[in-house]
């Protein structure tokens, strides 16, 4: 979810996973053509946009083409051509709770806010006791607004709503580590864990989490947490980054090397592992090293900030 360390309140830079399975199956009503379905079932985006864009071709005033189309395109990281499509089948009268929230997703992560939450609270008013716009305005007032205590809330909320949901509840002590509770948010990370386990779930956030709170106090027992979370999510830069942490706190330099350079390589736009790096170089007495990454880090700050 984040990779910030808590020295202070997170940055907000996160974007939201391109529609989650669950939400997506339920946007549309429509019985899928059999060719369509296999390929969104076998999750192949790209043949499935293109089969997507031809039946809308055939089909322009059936809203199921267009609302499929937006579904691959967000699968490919097109928001923008995401919304058209969803816009499209949404004129053409597309109007399910699970709609709103894919449309919302589209437009968070293209910073379209007023428009995101505003596709949330739709969704509440048709379908109160859905969990997951509760969920994603957490998101909203945590990462955006760094509103911790309203996150919170609505959190808790979407935690009530879907008790076995690990995203919920991590994102509940991800605020409660934000307001400076790290006891509690300990405990909800652990609780967020045992239903990782009990579900047998991918999701590393509570395990990051755990290792960010450890990292100061007792980075030797950082790291069996930091490990766990690269295993769950081996493509998440921020995992990289907080396991290079847990060994450049405990003196495993050169691991700490492997780690940034990996974070670097998997989200080159991001400076703050470049920044890590010249860090580490300079204990590691790679002066050269060291101004290459702050150079790189300056350069990637003014192109895309920090």
């Amino acid at each position: 979810m984040v990779g910030a360390s808590f020295a202070q309140a997170p940055a907000g830079t996160r974007t939201v996973d391109p529609v989650p399975e669950s939400i997506y199956l339920k946007g549309h009503p429509a019985t899928l053509p059999v060719s369509l379905s296999v390929l969104i079932h076998q999750q192949r985006w790209a043949e499935a946009a293109e089969l997507a864009e031809k039946f809308t071709l055939e089909h322009p005033r059936d809203s199921t083409g267009f609302y499929w189309l937006g579904v691959a395109r967000q699968k490919l990281h097109d928001p923008v051509r995401a919304i058209q499509a969803l816009r499209s089948a949404e004129r053409l009268g597309l109007g399910t709770p699970a709609f709103h929230i894919v449309l919302g997703i589209a437009y968070y992560n293209l910073h379209q806010f007023v428009l995101f939450e505003e596709q949330m609270q739709m969704t509440i008013r048709s379908e109160p006791f859905r969990y997951e716009p509760y969920y994603y305005l957490g998101i909203y007032y945590e990462d955006v607004l760094n509103r911790w205590e309203h996150a919170l809330e609505l959190f808790h909320r979407a935690a009530e709503l879907e008790p076995d949901d690990p995203r919920s509840m991590y994102g509940a002590g991800y605020c409660l580590e934000a307001l400076g509770k790290r006891d509690e948010a300990a405990k909800t990370y652990e609780e967020s864990i045992r239903l990782i386990e009990r579900n047998s779930g991918r999701f590393s956030g509570p395990h990051q989490g755990m290792a960010r709170l450890l990292l100061d106090t007792d980075p030797y027992k950082a790291l069996p947490f930091a490990h766990k979370a690269l295993e769950l999510e081996p493509s998440s830069p921020s995992n990289h980054v907080i396991l290079a942490k847990a060994y450049e706190r405990v003196g495993r330099l050169t691991e700490a090397v492997e780690e940034l350079q990996l974070a670097a390589y998997l989200s080159p736009t991001d400076p703050s592992p470049r920044f890590a790096l010249a860090r580490v170089y300079e204990k590691l007495g790679r002066s050269e090293a060291a101004g290459s990454e702050r150079q790189m880090f300056e350069k990637l700050t003014r192109i895309y900030g920090p």
